[in-house]
């Protein structure tokens, strides 16, 4: 089961005028707990900022539950403003482990508020105001998955007639977050919370690879010239020309190398979890590695090491030691260098 982190996000204070009106405050604030039991049900973490505002029903339906993990609910807040994290729950010495207190050093609360929403998952608006709107603002601008509930007014209503024109939730979501809230629709809002953060992240993932196959593409093309040029150069290579041989042994070693950042770009392409920058890294370190090794037995124990053939098949090494590069660096630390070479010589 997935394990989000949410950001709880409004307030429903009797007395205080919100606009659009909040015209149920305890309907409200009774949704805010049967969303928050629910959360907890099925594994997820609050992030939560001010034990007066809405995340107060939200940690005691959250904690009826009760959570699975301990350190369920971080408490983002100023240091100057430790008051905000005195959750009445947390007087039970029993519930005390499932809070975890994250300060932040800036005297305004505004700062460590608006820092914490960079790492949340989602966000869940309950009623609010103009702190409320802001940060609904935000979710809707940079694609922030959410539940705004539309039926108990101020600043989550009007952010939840935005998101009727997101791409985020669907048609049949945006209307269960408009209704009253029973234990039916509970499940049907965190069930489109959960569905909107694995749409986005698809999103970012095909941005990515998009990026990805770009810079693949580039890489497979740099190899392909390198071995080009390699071909044109390697007669004169053997015929003791210094310069081809200079311009021949440079791209000897370097042309393994982008053939490794590009095997291991195109095995991020396919669905692992590191980054083009991580494979390409891993690629280029495993690839150098494995054709350093492979020409430098070839240099070494070869009168005529100059040929293209040498290149190709250190090229090869190189793109496969970068598609491999977990199998490669695996067997360097196991075997070591030494083995590693003594096979690569023994195949040539």
């Amino acid at each position: 089961m997935a394990d989000y982190l949410i950001a709880i996000v409004g307030s429903l204070f009797a007395g205080r005028k919100y606009d659009p009106p909040a015209p149920d405050l305890a309907g409200g604030r009774a949704a805010a707990q049967a969303i928050g039991k629910e959360l907890a049900r099925r594994g997820h973490r609050l992030a939560v900022f001010d034990h007066t505002s809405i995340e107060g029903d939200v940690v005691a339906g959250f904690l009826s539950a009760p959570p699975e993990k301990e350190q369920s609910i971080e408490i983002h807040y100023s240091a100057d403003s430790p008051q905000r994290a005195e959750f009445p729950d947390r007087k039970n010495n029993a519930l005390e482990r499932f809070f975890i207190e994250r300060p932040d050093t800036s005297k305004e609360w505004e700062v460590s508020y608006y820092r914490s929403l960079g790492k949340v998952d989602g966000m869940l608006l309950v009623g609010g105001g103009p702190s409320t709107m802001v940060t609904g603002l935000i979710g809707l601008t940079f694609r922030v998955p959410m539940i705004a509930l539309g039926k108990y007014g101020g600043a989550a209503r009007v952010i939840w007639q935005k998101l009727e024109h997101d791409a985020l939730p669907a048609r049949d979501e945006h209307a269960a977050m408009g209704a009253t809230v029973t234990d039916a629709n509970v499940a049907k809002c965190v069930d489109s919370l959960e569905q909107q953060i694995v749409r986005r992240r698809n999103e970012l993932r095909s941005k990515h690879g998009a990026t990805g196959a770009a810079i693949a593409l580039f890489l497979l093309l740099g190899w392909l010239a390198s071995l080009f040029f390699g071909f044109r150069l390697a007669d004169d290579a053997a015929k003791t020309n210094g310069e081809a041989r200079l311009w021949f042994t440079a791209l000897v070693f370097f042309a393994p190398a982008l053939a490794g950042a590009s095997g291991g770009t195109i095995r991020g392409l396919r669905g692992t979890e590191r980054s083009t920058l991580k494979t390409s890294v891993l690629g280029v370190t495993a690839a150098v590695i494995t054709a350093f090794l492979y020409t430098l037995g070839q240099f070494s124990g070869n009168d005529n090491p100059y040929r293209f053939v040498l290149l190709a098949i250190a090229v090869i090494v190189g793109w496969t030691a970068g598609f491999t590069f977990d199998t490669v660096l695996k067997k360097l630390e196991t075997e070591g260098v030494d083995e590693i070479k003594a096979k690569l010589t023994s195949k040539t």
